[in-house]
């Protein structure tokens, strides 16, 4: 996305705005706002432009959704650098003094740092945006057919003072000059929240942001950062039985294709190309059966985190998986803690005798909506899946004091991370994840 910025400008009729972007997904706010000098100040003086809220979780799920000027749902591909449909959707905006809705369909594409996307409303009228952002410069152009061609180049100086230069209506009746300053602010890629000594940092599928994520320039890069205690992956079973290294269940956002892992041989996955959609230098990436990742792990002080996907649904597939992890020589004597979405898994794991074994909570749950119930929530988690710890999600860190002071009373360790690069984790009794001197 975009860095945070609140912009203030002026132009040629001396009409200043207001332009705010701010927040990153779950929660996106985007504002447009301009004063009308010429009238007096009260009703009319202050027209907004834009008022939208977006919200979504696009590094995990790939769909987002928008409430306000822009009321609009859509696919939107945040992984790959490369690709032809990069979000696709349909919305309404919100048009005129009447509050009409104008329906629209939408699709952008994205090469590198250039990003173009078409707007066709109902009404035929259509719009169209091209830009090319290499940070801390961007250059953006807009045509739509009701109001004609505007140009606007901005530049982030000394790391948070933005400007901003704009020709706007350039080939309507009314041309203006643009020019605006105003804050911005861009956060660290790979470490978007520092929470103190007290806390284990993992690198997240090795990394997501920076590297084809689980693949093993993601992870060579995770084992060599001294930043990180431990390493965390996921594991599927293909449908020859083999053990592989991906998050996804399909493959749309690694190659591009609606097909299952799960439904998939070792054979046809190796075909697979996992680093072109992410970059084109990572051409050639291909993904990693676990045997292969025991192999690059062996060396590494790092405790591992290992995430249970779809291997089957019983216990004996359990089992298995445990079985082959002790058996490769890469993970012997390895600080190994399991976790899984499916609560069943992490019993069965309990009851296999592994030494921890964690929950993932739910991405949207009751507490969400009614705080109070947080603490009911988390035992009935912890009692139903017999988990030593819970893994929390982006939603749940408003809460976080509260969990920590819970997991001290409750006896139970948590982690917690907001779809980037670095997982924390806290553990109050036996530590496994945290880096051992």
């Amino acid at each position: 996305m975009l860095e945070k910025h609140i912009l203030t400008g002026l132009n040629t009729e001396l009409e200043p705005s207001i332009d705010i972007f701010t927040g990153e997904f779950p929660i996106l706010l985007s504002l447009k706002a301009v004063l009308n000098t010429d009238k007096p100040l009260g009703t009319g003086s202050f027209s907004v432009k834009d008022f939208t809220v977006y919200t979504g979780l696009p590094r995990f799920f790939p769909i987002y959704g928008g409430f306000g000027t822009h009321t609009e749902a859509g696919y939107i591909d945040m992984y790959s650098s490369r690709t032809f449909i990069r979000s696709i959707g349909i919305g309404a905006k919100l048009t005129g003094n009447s509050y009409r809705f104008l329906p629209y369909a939408f699709l952008s594409s994205k090469y590198d740092n250039f990003l173009l996307t078409g707007t066709v409303f109902l009404n035929r009228s259509f719009d169209i945006t091209a830009g090319i952002f290499l940070l801390p410069f961007s250059f953006i152009v807009n045509y739509a057919d009701i109001s004609g061609l505007d140009l606007r180049l901005t530049m982030r100086l000394y790391n948070n003072i933005s400007m901003s230069f704009g020709l706007n209506g350039i080939t309507g009746k009314n041309r203006q000059l643009y020019f605006g300053v105003g804050l911005s602010h861009r956060e660290e890629a790979d470490n978007d929240y520092r929470f103190g000594s007290g806390y284990s940092r993992g690198a997240h599928r090795g990394s997501i942001l920076k590297y084809p994520e689980n693949t093993f320039p993601a992870f060579k890069y995770a084992e060599n950062q001294n930043f990180y205690d431990f390493i965390e992956f996921d594991v599927y079973r293909t449908t020859d039985k083999r053990y592989v290294i991906v998050h996804d269940p399909i493959l749309l956002r690694y190659t591009g294709e609606l097909k299952l892992v799960t439904r998939l041989t070792l054979k046809e996955l190796k075909k697979r190309d996992m680093g072109k959609y992410f970059n084109r230098k990572f051409i050639g990436t291909r993904m990693l059966t676990l045997e292969e990742l025991a192999g690059k792990l062996k060396d590494t002080d790092k405790a591992l985190a290992i995430e249970i996907k779809d291997i089957g649904a019983t216990k004996k597939d359990v089992k298995e998986l445990l079985t082959r992890i002790k058996s490769l020589p890469g993970l012997k004597n390895k600080r190994i803690i399991y976790l899984s979405l499916n609560w069943k898994t992490t019993r069965y794991l309990k009851e296999l005798s592994v030494k921890k074994a964690a929950f993932l909570y739910p991405i949207l749950s009751l507490s969400d909506l009614f705080s109070p119930l947080l603490a009911s929530e988390i035992k009935h988690y912890i009692r139903k899946s017999s988990a030593d710890m819970i893994f929390f999600y982006t939603s749940k860190l408003d809460k976080l004091q509260k969990i920590k002071a819970l997991s001290k009373k409750d006896n139970f360790d948590f982690a917690f991370w907001n779809f980037h690069d670095v997982i924390y984790a806290y553990e109050n009794g036996v530590s496994v994840l945290k880096k051992q001197n």
